[in-house]
């Protein structure tokens, strides 16, 4: 997977995702819209044979420039976590039924 930040304005980053596809894109785009921060996420596949997001997030007045990286990093982690809590439990599910 690669990152790269495209562009950058006041309360606006686009970045491009290498490698990935929905699957990815659904989850990173849930996790940066249940944070109040930011008024919108979404993302696109310019071509359906790349596998390649373009991810737009657009955040409210009260954010500060320097604050928009910190705040996608907060919500990404809160996801990560989220979903180790979802395998921890699946696992002793799974463990606990033999």
């Amino acid at each position: 997977m690669n990152i790269e930040i495209i562009e950058v304005k006041d309360r606006y980053i686009k970045m491009r995702i290498l490698g990935e596809d929905h699957t990815l894109g659904n989850i990173i785009q849930q996790a940066l819209l249940d944070d109040d921060r930011i008024l919108g996420a979404g993302f696109y596949i310019p071509h359906p044979l790349h596998k390649e997001l373009i991810f737009e997030i657009f955040f409210n007045e009260k954010v500060k420039a320097d604050e928009k990286k910190k705040i996608i990093l907060e919500d990404l982690e809160k996801m990560k976590n989220y979903i180790e809590e979802i395998k921890e439990k699946t696992r002793e599910l799974l463990e606990g039924g033999k």
